[in-house]
């Protein structure tokens, strides 16, 4: 049996593992690559140089679960080609896989699209790895199986999928071939393992024993830290919050502790996360501000911020969520003006509320100052 590693081997991205034993030859997952941007081994060119690798005649694709890591690449069997092999994976993965494909193919193109460089030039950009009708194709190949049932993706392989935790759909393979001298094996893929006693997916079942294990090490190699550890955290932060929120006073209403007043001052928010932009709004209008957004050039044209800026009275920025021209920008334009701005390294409530007591009390170096 011989393994080879395509990715997600000395990584945590771009899994992609070919089993050749004797006549057959199999891919568990076929991911994108993530991470840099830039440099020589930056994600795009490496993703470019994955789609196009010749993997050879493959009999099968096993798919663990539906993360663009371990999926991304998938669509390079989208082709009608008789001898594009099949996708064998659990019936919740099956339905998850096209929502998943389908955004990276939107986000590909709205990538490629994107215009680059200094003063709006946009530089010629490749097209993206595949399309929303690719995906499409790719669908009609794909098989989902239920939880532990046996299947046979070839006469010379059986298989079984059991929960692995983690996300909704993902498995662990058992795979029991015959090796190139001949003997039965039995081969156990991880895919990503989740916790043993999880609250929203399935439970993950006990490995078979196996003659060759092949684990993924985040986790492999450890034990997660007890639930109850995690429940007793999740009460410290919703205590935090708690904290911060009642220090918040609403006109009118006697304040639980310090009083936050933002005193009808213009606050800009740059970046952070879309699903909470409504309790920033929230916090900053119950402090007496005034909330004004800006998504950090994701979706909106960075060249609308210059504008945004000059009518505020402070900037805060969670950088986590922020696009590199965006978080320049910002910082350059603040130096110049003179108005206080805060990066926060994070975009949680806890941290913008955090920031926002300190925007309130004047605790802000002028330009670019950095909550840790």
């Amino acid at each position: 049996m011989k393994l080879t590693f395509f990715g997600g081997a000395g990584e945590v991205t771009g899994s992609c593992l070919r089993v050749a034993a004797g006549s057959l030859n199999f891919l568990v997952d076929c991911g994108l690559f993530q991470g840099a941007m830039r440099g020589p081994d930056n994600a795009p060119a490496r993703n470019r140089a994955a789609y196009a690798r010749d993997l050879g005649e493959l009999d099968f694709v096993l798919l663990t679960h539906a993360h663009l890591d371990h999926s991304g690449l998938l669509p390079r069997f989208a082709a009608a080609r008789a001898r594009a092999p099949l996708i064998w994976c659990t019936k919740p993965t099956a339905d998850l896989l096209p929502v998943m494909l389908k955004d990276s193919a939107h986000i590909q193109s709205r990538e490629a699209n994107r215009p680059r460089g200094r003063r709006g030039r946009a530089p010629a950009t490749e097209a993206p790895l595949y399309t929303s009708d690719d995906v499409d194709r790719l669908a009609t190949r794909l098989i989902g199986v239920p939880y532990g049932a046996q299947f046979r993706p070839h006469p010379a392989a059986s298989v079984r999928l059991r929960s692995a935790g983690h996300i909704v759909g993902a498995a662990f393979a058992e795979v029991e071939l015959v090796d190139g001298r001949g003997r039965k094996r039995r081969l156990t893929v991880s895919g990503d393992l989740g916790e043993a006693s999880p609250l929203l997916v399935s439970e993950r079942e006990a490995r078979a024993d196996c003659d060759v294990l092949v684990v993924e090490s985040t986790y492999g190699n450890r034990n997660h830290r007890p639930l109850a550890d995690t429940e007793d955290e999740r009460e410290a932060l919703e205590r935090f919050a708690a904290d911060i929120l009642g220090r918040v006073s609403c006109p009118g209403e006697p304040p639980a502790g310090p009083c936050l007043d933002f005193g009808g001052r213009r606050l800009l928010c740059v970046g952070g996360r879309a699903n909470l932009v409504a309790q920033y709004r929230a916090l900053v209008e119950r402090a007496g501000g005034v909330f004004e957004w800006h998504d950090g050039g994701r979706e909106e044209a960075v060249s609308r911020l210059p504008d945004l800026l000059a009518r505020q009275d402070a900037v805060i920025c969670p950088a986590d969520c922020v696009s590199h021209s965006a978080y320049y920008q910002l910082k350059r334009y603040c130096k110049l003006s003179g108005t206080p701005c805060l990066m926060l390294k994070g975009s949680g409530l806890g941290s913008f509320a955090e920031g926002l007591r300190r925007l309130a009390e004047g605790r802000v170096q002028i330009g670019a100052d950095q909550l840790e």
